[in-house]
């Protein structure tokens, strides 16, 4: 089974620095900046990616060994 799940990337600037910010509404917390709109989006992925690594981390260390589960690749593309 493959069920994607759909995530926003919204942009605002450039600033009076000349960046633009990206970030991930559905998220908070997720977002970058950078001098190009690509350059924004990558940084808030990347902010994405090491929200959810962290979470999932903390997570993992608390399912008892004696649980049954088994393993969800989630990738994250764009």
């Amino acid at each position: 089974m493959s069920e994607p799940l759909r995530l926003t990337v919204a942009y605002e600037g450039p600033d009076e620095a000349g960046y633009i910010m990206a970030w991930v509404p559905e998220v908070p917390g997720a977002h970058g900046q950078g001098a190009t709109r690509g350059e924004a989006r990558s940084e808030a992925i990347e902010a994405l990616h090491f929200m959810l690594e962290g979470r999932f981390e903390q997570e993992r260390k608390m399912i008892p060994e004696a649980h049954d589960s088994e393993p969800l690749h989630l990738v994250i593309s764009a």
